[in-house]
This record gives structure tokens, C-alpha cells and sequence, in this order.
């Protein structure tokens, strides 16, 4: 999912931009916001996403962004660099575990979350009010599905 804008010569220009409950599965790389010159600067919220086995980065943030913005309540299971979050704050993501106890049945690609494991109940800050399937979100979970 790659973030990006141009201003076309305009002046600087701020925008606050929301990425969230997004199953993200084998990509190459996951979410990758950058900015920089000439660039309109967005603030990005990347939060209750779920990315598992990429290859390069799970999160990656260039340095240039603008303050403000966060990385939070995301599942990051990545091969290469769970997060790289430049100036971001960063906060509940879960970023170590087997993919296997996490979710419920990955073999068969069900990415809701498995009963015994860190992320769900109140693990997470709360943000978005509901999940990637418009279940409401009653004690904040990590990831893109919220734990029944």
C-alpha cells in the first residue's frame, strides 16, 4: 500500500492521512509512506492493519514525514523489518510471534484472531471503532479484526 502525493509546485501543504484495517499477506512490502521535497506532506495513522510474511518491511515510514502522526494496534509478522517508523510514534503493535498462534487457521488464510495469544482484549489503544468487517471494537484488539 503505498502512500504518496505531490503538490505540483504548490505551497507546503499538510494533510493527515489513515490507514487502517487492512490484511496485508505475502507482499514484497507492506505499508510505505514517504515524502519529501516537493512532496505535500501528509501526517499518516497507520493503525489496526495486519501484515504477515513480508519479505522487506512490514511498516516502513520515511524520515522526512511530517510529526504527529503514529504507527499503532498493528499485527506486524514480517520475514525482513517489522516497522520502520522514522519520526513516527510507535506504540502496541505486536511484532514477534508465530503466525501459526496468532491466527486462527493461516493454511487456510483466516487471519481472525486466535483466543490464547497477545493481541487481543484491551492490548490495543483505542482508535478505530470498528474492525475490517464492521464488527464494533468493545476492548480495543491489534490487527485488522477485532476478537469475539
Amino acid at each position: 500500500v503505498p502512500i504518496t502525493g505531490y503538490n505540483g509546485g504548490s505551497p507546503y501543504v499538510t494533510f493527515t492521512v489513515d490507514c487502517y484495517n487492512n490484511v496485508l499477506i505475502g507482499n514484497g512490502a507492506g505499508i510505505n509512506y514517504g515524502s519529501g521535497a516537493g512532496l505535500t506532506q501528509w501526517v499518516p495513522r497507520i493503525y489496526n492493519n495486519t501484515i504477515v510474511d513480508t519479505t522487506l518491511v512490514g511498516i516502513d515510514i520515511g524520515s522526512t514525514v511530517d510529526t504527529g502522526g503514529f504507527v499503532r494496534n498493528n499485527i506486524v509478522l514480517a520475514a525482513g523489518t517489522a516497522i520502520s517508523d522514522g519520526p513516527l510514534t510507535e506504540a502496541d503493535n505486536l511484532t514477534a510471534g508465530a503466525p501459526a498462534t496468532v491466527f486462527v487457521n493461516v493454511a487456510a488464510n483466516d487471519y481472525h484472531l486466535a483466543a490464547a495469544q497477545l493481541a487481543v482484549d484491551g492490548t490495543g489503544t483505542d482508535i478505530s471503532a470498528t474492525d475490517i468487517e464492521g464488527t464494533t471494537r468493545t476492548s480495543p484488539d491489534k490487527g485488522a479484526y477485532e476478537y469475539l
